[in-house]
């Protein structure tokens, strides 16, 4: 196992401690600190964005006669409800 860098007595160094003071206020740090955050990015995610604009393309009528077909089958009714947020 590797040991903590210190003195010879044991003792942590207080320059190589990463321990915060009880004062430490983050809220502060990010005023004055927060220009180097980045925000706004793009997401990198390449989930189904085809799929949420072929939903809008499809009127009332279409879902009830998906929710007709699987009145018989709770279950699946309920999960493609949840799906499609109805």
């Amino acid at each position: 196992m590797e040991k903590e860098k210190g003195n010879d007595d044991g003792i942590p160094d207080q320059e190589n401690s990463l321990d915060f003071s009880e004062h430490f206020n983050q809220l502060e740090l990010l005023e004055t600190h927060g220009h180097l955050i980045p925000t706004g990015t793009q997401s990198l995610w390449v989930g189904n964005s085809d799929e949420d604009e072929e939903q809008d393309d499809k009127n009332e009528e279409w879902y009830q006669l998906q929710e007709k077909k699987m009145e018989k089958d709770p279950s699946r009714l309920l999960l493609w409800a949840a799906e499609k947020n109805r």
